[in-house]
């Protein structure tokens, strides 16, 4: 299903808006909102057997890294991992209200 309205200015909230107005909160779904705005929606039926890395393999496909489709090729040693948690940190200190 494409919905024939566009979300503007990348605000993403109303995009969410836009679907639980279409939607009945027991539905399951997997929506992708395009840079210009459309929404593509997916209505997941309760009887239906959806990938629930749907996504993941998607993404991983459109990016050429095939490889990242199963979680288990991502893992990183706890090492690695604090370093890039330190990082993150770091790079988004300004938003941080607890400084």
């Amino acid at each position: 299903m494409r919905l024939p309205l566009r979300t503007s200015g990348g605000d993403s909230r109303q995009g969410r808006q836009l679907l639980r107005s279409q939607l009945n909160s027991t539905s399951g779904m997997f929506y992708v909102e395009l840079p210009e705005g459309a929404i593509l929606l997916h209505v997941v039926d309760d009887k239906e057997k959806f990938p629930v890395q749907f996504g993941r393999e998607v993404m991983a496909g459109l990016l050429n890294m095939a490889d990242r489709a199963d979680w288990r090729n991502c893992k990183v040693s706890k090492e690695d991992e604090l370093q890039m948690v330190e990082e993150f940190k770091n790079g988004f200190s300004e938003f941080d209200p607890a400084q």
